[in-house]
């Protein structure tokens, strides 16, 4: 009796194990394994990937003593989109007060970021406005295969004409693939 004993321990159990919960299966040692989070296997979320082309508009306000200017400038984003980072350029034109003084000039930018899980995307705008100094700006947004848009607003100061010009600025961008 005892040798059928130790035949039956070794041979194994004779009951074969009950089935893993639902997202679940069993490894090679028997055990259950989450199946959506197992290595090589991850569906979470959608991927967010490739180039993105679209339009920015920044809209700016300044008070150049006691009147104020404002002004839009209107131009071009293209974003790459690689492992959730987001990089990108940016460039614009102002298209009426301003662009008297700035003659038509081009003003070319960065952006760059992260996409999260939930697909809210945050990051990081510069504007080099030449003679009126930098604008940095952190934007917020969301993303998904269709279209990444975010929006940005904040103030500045400009040094003009030896004087200092408090500047206002809000803006928005839209990228397509």
């Amino acid at each position: 009796m005892i040798a059928q004993f130790a035949v039956s321990l070794l041979a194994g159990c004779v009951f074969s194990p009950p089935e893993c919960a639902d997202g679940y299966q069993r490894d090679t040692m028997g055990n259950c394994q989450d199946v959506e989070h197992d290595e090589g296997s991850d569906t979470g979320g959608m991927v967010i990937e490739g180039a993105f082309m679209g339009a920015i508009t920044i809209d700016v306000g300044a008070d150049v003593g006691g009147e104020v200017l404002s002004d839009v400038c209107e131009g071009d984003v293209g974003i790459d989109v690689s492992d959730g980072l987001i990089a990108g350029t940016l460039f614009c034109n102002f298209q009426d007060a301003f662009d008297a003084v700035l003659q038509g000039q081009t003003f070319e930018g960065s952006l760059s970021g992260q996409i999260d899980d939930e697909n809210a995307a945050t990051g990081d705008l510069t504007l080099d406005l030449a003679l009126f100094g930098v604008l940095d700006a952190v934007w917020l947004g969301m993303a998904s295969t269709e279209q990444i848009g975010g929006s940005f607003d904040g103030d500045m100061s400009v040094d003009f004409a030896g004087q200092s010009v408090p500047v206002v600025y809000s803006g928005s961008f839209e990228a397509a693939p």
